[in-house]
């Protein structure tokens, strides 16, 4: 009769890994199988059958099985009942949990009940709790969520590190819909005694120019340098594609300005952005002189600018200026792409139509 109960009863649990069993043996194992709902009803009873309580290992591998097959309540009440089966849960039980609730929407709701419970029951929550949860959200673009979790670190006698500040924060910048919220948590992160990175920095950047908040994006950059950061070239260039984008040439030509006197050195994307700026306002004699300039500092013009050129000189009528580049980029070895043809096909018409109307 005992053998029978255990047979039924078993074969709701889901397996166990081989590196789990002591002694293990090619004999079927009557925890091996798929895992079921109604399956943790029936744990502490064989546990008692098998006098083998599961050790923690197991029940971490049991958490995950079940959170993989969508049992998510399962999971967590497996959690729970881990005392009734002489397994006292620790942090690396509590970790795992925590980790695989925050992979799936419904299990971010649990996760702040998971959190207060482990307390209650004296499971020691640290520093490397709150950083793989923190971690996790802000892989699932949940950022609210983590600075949730990040509020409720003080209960815990725990405090956020840089690390999961600038986390959260370039996880903000991707997802936020608000850019006051992203500027705001930058302004909490700088009060509790850190500073962000070059590289927040830039996100932060990025998404006011994203946002249209360009004259907002300069402020920030010259606040960096109150707060003691150098912006570096592509905060500047971040800046000054927002106002080529804007229109605004005036603003182009005071951020470039203002990197030289600061002693930045342009790159190729920085000259790509002013010569699109010229390009814009018409300025073919200010593209030209600009390449020169580019070429002096060590820079070759790339495929992108000369096309910006070509295409300035066709609109203002100058086709023997755009073929002489042309066949300048063919000398350099400068391998056209689908603009330059698009480019080259025009002159050409417009080459047919000279000679028509001669």
């Amino acid at each position: 009769m005992r053998r029978l109960s255990l047979s039924v009863s078993a074969k709701h649990l889901p397996p166990e890994p081989l590196s789990h069993r002591p002694g293990a043996s090619t004999r079927s194992d009557p925890l091996r199988s798929d895992p079921k709902p109604g399956t943790i009803s029936y744990m502490v009873p064989l546990a008692k059958i098998l006098k083998r309580p599961p050790n923690e290992a197991l029940f971490i591998h049991y958490i995950t099985v079940y959170a993989k097959a969508g049992l998510l309540h399962e999971a967590t009440q497996l959690f729970d009942k881990m005392p009734e089966l002489n397994c006292a849960p620790s942090t690396a039980s509590l970790n795992q949990l925590l980790l695989v609730l925050c992979e799936k929407r419904e299990g971010l709701y649990m996760v702040k009940d998971v959190l207060l419970k482990s307390q209650e029951k004296g499971i020691r929550v640290d520093e490397s709790t709150f950083s793989i949860l923190i971690e996790a959200l802000c892989r699932n673009s949940k950022a609210k969520f983590a600075i949730e979790i990040m509020g409720l670190m003080g209960l815990f006698e725990c405090d956020p590190d840089p690390r999961m500040y600038s986390l959260v924060l370039q996880s903000l910048c991707e997802d936020s819909n608000s850019w006051s919220d992203v500027i705001a948590f930058v302004r909490e992160m700088q009060s509790a005694g850190f500073m962000p990175s070059i590289l927040d920095y830039y996100k932060v950047i990025a998404l006011l120019v994203k946002e249209g908040k360009v004259d907002e994006a300069y402020c920030f950059v010259n606040e960096m340098r109150i707060d003691g950061a150098k912006p570096d070239v592509s905060c500047y260039n971040k800046v000054l594609s927002g106002f080529s984008e804007a229109g605004r040439f005036d603003m182009v030509d005071e951020v470039f300005d203002e990197m030289l006197i600061r002693g930045l050195i342009p790159n190729v994307c920085t000259f790509e952005i002013y010569i699109g700026g010229l390009a814009k306002k018409g300025d073919v004699d200010g593209m030209v002189k600009m390449v020169k300039c580019m070429e002096r500092a060590g820079f070759d013009a790339n495929v992108q600018i000369y096309n910006m050129i070509i295409g300035g000189f066709m609109r203002s009528g100058e086709l023997n200026k755009a073929r002489e580049l042309m066949d300048e980029m063919v000398r350099k070895g400068i391998k056209w792409n689908s603009d330059t043809l698009s480019l080259y096909y025009e002159k050409e018409i417009g080459k047919r139509q000279d000679v028509a109307s001669s």
